[in-house]
């Protein structure tokens, strides 16, 4: 008899992925604009931890990254190309336009003063480096 798992956590990914893309297109098929919401990865290398956004057509002057009580908030607007002027020339536009703010939560051993910021080729990439606690000192305890 061969066993068969069940990962309750693909389900739910598949659902809420599903759900997004639907309230995006019901969004697009109206005359409301949808809400932008950049791609992020989030992932550690030499003792930093890297968040990675896909901002394509986004201005790093429109962009702002703020450090506070632990959160980092990363904000900004995609700017819409078209002008009132072109809009009665406009067939069609998938392009996603509008604010965004990501929020992150992080963990304690991080240090905040030295957090690196780099906007290249459409991607911003903030760095934010871990704390490295020292091994304890062996202290040797003289006996009387």
């Amino acid at each position: 008899m061969n066993r068969v798992l069940f990962d309750p956590s693909i389900f739910k990914r598949h659902y809420e992925d599903n759900f997004q893309k639907i309230i995006r297109d019901f969004r697009n098929n109206s005359e409301q604009p949808a809400e932008y919401i950049p791609k992020t990865n989030v992932f550690k290398k030499d003792n930093l931890i890297n968040f990675s956004l896909e901002l394509p057509g986004v201005n790093k002057k429109d962009v702002k990254i703020v450090l506070e009580n632990g959160i980092l908030s990363i904000s900004g607007e995609k700017k819409n190309n078209f002008s009132e002027n072109d809009t009665d020339k406009i067939y069609r536009s998938e392009g996603e336009f509008g604010k965004f703010e990501r929020k992150f939560r992080l963990q304690d051993d991080i240090d905040p003063d030295n957090v690196k910021a780099k906007f290249e080729n459409g991607v911003l990439t903030v760095s934010v480096p871990l704390i490295v606690p020292e091994p304890p000192k062996e202290k040797v305890i003289d006996i009387n």
